[in-house]
C-alpha cells in the first residue's frame, strides 16, 4: 500500500526541472580620480607686504596672488573635481581663513581663497565642480587676498589650510 501511495503521489505531483545557471560579473575597481602632484601637496602662498592702509573699511581687499593645484595621471573616470579648503574659520566672517592668533599679529583680517573666476571661496565649504579631462593631467587655478573685517592692525597675518579632493 505504501508504495501505491508513493506512486500516485509522483504520478500527480509536477516533474521538476533543473537547470545549470552561470552567471558571469564582471566590474573593475579603481580609484576614481586623479594623483596630486609633487609641487601641490606642501607650498606657500606669499601675499607679500601690505599696507594696513589700503585695507580701510570692512571688506577691503589686498591684491589676489595666484596659486595652482596640480593633478596627473587622472583616470578614464575623472570628469570632475570639487575642492574643499579646510581650515580654521575667521571669528568675524566665517567664509575666510583665520590668521594666527600670536601675539603681535595682525587683526581685523582674514584670508579669502578665491577660485579661477575670482569667485570667493567659503572655508571648508567646497568649490564649483571644476571640469577634468579623462586621462590627462589639470591645474586648477585659485587666488588667495587679505581681506579687512574690521579695524586692521599691523604684524604678521599667517594661515595654514588644507584641501580635499572630491570626484563626483
Amino acid at each position: 500500500m505504501r508504495y501505491l501511495f508513493v506512486a500516485f503521489l509522483l504520478s500527480v505531483c509536477p516533474l521538476a526541472w533543473s537547470y545549470d545557471v552561470t552567471i558571469n560579473i564582471n566590474g573593475i575597481i579603481s580609484e576614481s580620480g586623479c594623483e596630486l602632484d609633487s609641487r601641490s601637496k606642501s607650498f606657500t602662498v606669499t601675499l607679500g607686504d601690505v599696507v594696513s592702509t589700503s585695507l580701510r573699511g570692512r571688506g577691503a581687499t589686498s591684491t589676489a596672488i595666484p596659486f595652482s593645484l596640480f593633478l596627473i595621471n587622472c583616470n578614464s573616470l575623472a570628469h570632475a573635481v570639487v575642492v574643499t579648503f579646510n581650515g580654521t574659520p575667521d571669528a568675524t566672517d566665517d567664509r575666510l581663513l583665520k590668521i594666527f592668533d600670536e601675539e603681535g599679529s595682525a587683526s581685523g583680517v582674514g584670508i579669502e581663497i578665491l577660485d579661477h573666476n575670482n569667485q570667493a571661496i567659503a572655508i571648508n565649504s567646497p568649490a564649483e565642480s571644476h571640469p577634468l579631462i579623462p586621462n590627462a593631467d589639470a591645474q586648477l587655478q585659485f587666488y588667495a587676498r587679505y581681506k579687512s573685517t574690521g579695524a586692521v592692525t599691523a604684524g604678521p597675518a599667517n594661515a595654514v589650510a588644507t584641501f580635499t579632493l572630491e570626484y563626483p
